[in-house]
C-alpha cells in the first residue's frame, strides 16, 4: 500500500505523519524522510481534477494573495464531471430530484500569490443514503496542497424541497464510485467533516 503524506507548514508534521502510519501499520523504518515530503504526489490521491486556473489580479486581495471568494470559486468550478458521475444529470434533474450543500470547510496552508496556477483535485469520502461527502484540494505547480476543501451535499427532493434517502439504484452507483476513489489511497491527514454512517 502507498501512503501519501501532506506538506504542510504546520509544527505537528511528525505527529501527523507517525498517526497516519500507524492507521495502515506502516512501520516507522519505513518513513520518508521530512526532507523528501514534497516529492510525493499528492494528486494521485485524487481520479478528478479541474482544469488549471491562474491567479488574476482580480482574484486577489490587499494582501497580495488570493481572497476566500475566489477559493469557493476554484471549487465550485471545477467538479462538474465528478457531480455527473455521480448520477446528477439533467435526466435526474428531470426526475425532480438534486442536491443542496448542507456544510463546508476549508483550511490554508500556502497562499496562492497572483501568476500562481492552481491544480483542482477532488474525491468522494464519504456517505449515506441522504449525503455525500466530498473532498477537494487545490495543488501548487509542485503537486503540494495548498488548500483542503470539504463539502457535505443533501439528497434533495425537489418538490418537497426537503433531504431525502436516494433509491437503491442511485445510491449503489454513488458507492461503486466511492469505492473506486478509495481504491486510490489513504487522505493521510484528519477530515474536519463527515457524514453519519458512511459506508
Amino acid at each position: 500500500m502507498q501512503l501519501y503524506l501532506l506538506p504542510t507548514c504546520d509544527a505537528g508534521i511528525a505527529q501527523l505523519v507517525e498517526r497516519n502510519l500507524a492507521k495502515v501499520e506502516v512501520a516507522s523504518s519505513n518513513l520518508v524522510s521530512r526532507s523528501n515530503l514534497e516529492s510525493l504526489f499528492m494528486k494521485e490521491l485524487f481520479p478528478y481534477h479541474g482544469e488549471k486556473i491562474l491567479v488574476t489580479q482580480e482574484m486577489c486581495d490587499h494582501n497580495g494573495h488570493m481572497n476566500t471568494g475566489s477559493y469557493t470559486r476554484c471549487f465550485d468550478g471545477c467538479w462538474g464531471q465528478m457531480y455527473s458521475d455521480m448520477g446528477f444529470d439533467d435526466e435526474y434533474f428531470k426526475r425532480g430530484y438534486s442536491s443542496f450543500t448542507l456544510e463546508e470547510n476549508l483550511k490554508y496552508f500556502k497562499e496562492f500569490l497572483e501568476g500562481d496556477f492552481i491544480y483542482p483535485y477532488f474525491r468522494v469520502v464519504g456517505l449515506n443514503k441522504k449525503c455525500i461527502h466530498i473532498l477537494g484540494c487545490l495543488l501548487d505547480s509542485e503537486n503540494n496542497i495548498s488548500t483542503v476543501y470539504e463539502t457535505v451535499l443533501g439528497h434533495v427532493d425537489m418538490r418537497l424541497r426537503k433531504i431525502v434517502d436516494m433509491d437503491d439504484s442511485f445510491f449503489d452507483s454513488i458507492t461503486s464510485l466511492k469505492h473506486s476513489h478509495d481504491n486510490h489511497g489513504i487522505i493521510p491527514f484528519d477530515l474536519r467533516l463527515a457524514v453519519k454512517e458512511s459506508i
